[in-house]
Parts: C-alpha cells; sequence; structure tokens
C-alpha cells in the first residue's frame, strides 16, 4: 500500500517549508534539516489518517522509526504546526492524534 494524494502532499510540502527537496526526505540523509523535515512529513501523513507500517514502506524505514519522528515532532510547538498545518488541521483544534493518555482515572 501506497500513500495517497494526501500523504504525498505532506511530503512535497514539508520539503518545501524547510527549503529542500522531496528526494532529499525519501534518501537517507541524516543531517538536521533533511531529519527534521522528513519528520514532519511523516507527523503529517500520520495526522492524515495513514498508519506507521504504511508511512514507513514510502520512506523506507521501520514503523518504530515512524513512531519516534511522530512523537518527537509532537514535543516540538513550531514542528508541531507545521505538521498539522500540512495535513490541513487547524493547530488549535487538534486532538490527540497518536494515542495520548489523556483518560481519566477514577480513584
Amino acid at each position: 500500500m501506497d500513500l495517497d494524494q494526501g500523504g504525498r502532499h505532506a511530503v512535497v510540502a514539508a520539503a518545501a517549508a524547510s527549503n529542500t527537496t522531496p528526494e532529499v526526505l525519501l534518501s537517507a540523509d541524516r543531517s538536521g534539516v533533511s531529519a527534521d523535515a522528513r519528520a514532519v512529513a511523516m507527523t503529517a501523513a500520520r495526522l492524515h489518517g495513514h498508519s506507521l507500517p504504511t508511512i514507513a514502506r514510502y520512506f523506507d524505514r521501520d514503523h518504530t522509526t515512524v513512531l519516534q519522528a511522530t512523537r518527537r515532532i509532537e514535543k516540538t510547538p513550531p514542528l508541531r504546526d507545521l505538521a498539522a498545518k500540512i495535513a490541513g488541521i487547524s493547530p488549535s483544534s487538534r486532538q490527540a492524534p497518536f494515542g495520548s493518555t489523556a483518560t481519566s482515572r477514577s480513584s
């Protein structure tokens, strides 16, 4: 399974926002700029509804790499907001999309 148009848009938009190319995001380049842009694209694809394995296959990575990237972006407000914008989600109205534990416990 491949990313749909929205997922591929995430790669193109994250590359453009980082002044790089989609090819760099899909490469093995580990520079800070490309790693951040790749993580933003992965997060945007995740917010768009794609599964970790689907995103991992598209980026030729392991699903745990995608999980780590999305968790890192969630902790970085400017990058988190960029990923939400790319995914077409208002940053202020976002719900916890990655299984955050926002449940209440009864004592």
